[in-house]
C-alpha cells in the first residue's frame, strides 16, 4: 500500500481507529471469567489485531513522510518525532503483557 495524499493518510488511519476500538470491545467482551488461565486467553489474540493494524500505520505514515509527506523540514521533523514517541507506547503496549 502506498499513501499518496493526506487524504489516503486519513482514510489510513480512521480504518485504524475503527479497527482497533471494534477488536478492543470484542476483547473486552471476551475475557475469560476470574478462572487461571495457563496460556492466553481468546481476548488477548483479538486486541493484537487492533494493536497489528495501529504497527502498520505507523509504518506507512513513516514511509509516506519521506515519500510524499510535507514539504517543509519542520513539519517533517515534528512528525518524525511523533511517530518515534507513538512507536515506543505501541511497543510496549505489545510487550505489556508479557511484562
Amino acid at each position: 500500500m502506498r499513501l499518496q495524499s493526506k487524504r489516503d493518510l486519513g482514510v489510513l488511519w480512521a480504518a485504524t481507529v475503527t479497527v482497533f476500538v471494534v477488536s478492543a470491545w470484542a476483547s473486552s467482551a471476551l475475557l475469560p471469567s476470574g478462572a487461571p488461565v495457563t496460556r492466553p486467553p481468546v481476548s488477548y489474540y483479538v486486541g493484537l489485531i487492533g494493536l497489528s493494524s495501529i504497527g502498520l500505520s505507523l509504518l506507512l505514515t513513516w514511509r509516506w513522510v519521506f515519500r510524499t509527506g510535507p514539504t517543509t523540514n519542520a513539519t517533517r521533523a515534528t512528525i518524525k518525532v511523533l511517530l518515534v514517541v507513538l512507536s515506543v507506547v505501541w511497543a510496549c503496549a505489545m510487550i505489556f503483557p508479557f511484562l
